[in-house]
């Protein structure tokens, strides 16, 4: 249930769908990369509840990198989940998400690298991941689900954010 951790077992599923990969070149030193998924799961038994609550149907990643003389480099990245249902019925969906994330770094030499990384570039209040599931605070009254009250439970994305960072190989 939700971050409790927990596993159990459940219907067999029926998955489908279409990812589409790319890479391409534009010229020597810029490049475009783009993913996106599209896929439907549904449980065999299920009945009218036949839904799997968390299973994404559209995703796209996307990236345009450049790569400049003298060692520098920049890139920008954006990535998109699209709305999932969150329990059996479909009735209750998670929101969608965009979210785009920088980077400049410079080589100092082959062995060693300087990252500039800018997290939610746009400082977006999305969620990272959602559940649907029966909470209540302490002091609350017991509720009708379960004791508690059914509702939907979020981890936000990280609000923006700079990092700088160093990277060798050896």
């Amino acid at each position: 249930m939700g971050d409790a951790g927990g596993t159990e077992p459940t219907g067999a599923t029926e998955r489908f769908g279409i990812e589409w990969t790319n890479y391409y070149q534009i010229t020597d030193q810029l490049s475009l990369d783009f993913d996106a998924t599209w896929s439907r799961a549904r449980f065999l038994d299920g009945g009218d509840e036949n839904h799997v609550p968390g299973a994404i149907e559209t995703s796209v990643a996307a990236g345009l990198a450049y790569d400049f003389e003298g060692g520098h480099f920049a890139a920008l990245r954006g990535r998109y989940f699209g709305p999932r249902d969150l329990e059996e019925t479909g009735a209750v969906r998670s929101t969608s998400s965009l979210l785009f994330n920088a980077q400049a770094a410079y080589r100092v030499n082959p062995d060693l690298m300087v990252k500039l990384s800018v997290f939610n570039l746009f400082d977006r209040e999305v969620s990272d991941i959602e559940y649907f599931y029966p909470s209540r605070l302490p002091g609350e009254n017991a509720g009708p689900d379960d004791g508690g009250f059914n509702d939907v439970h979020f981890h936000p994305a990280e609000p923006f954010s700079v990092r700088v960072g160093l990277a060798m190989a050896f």
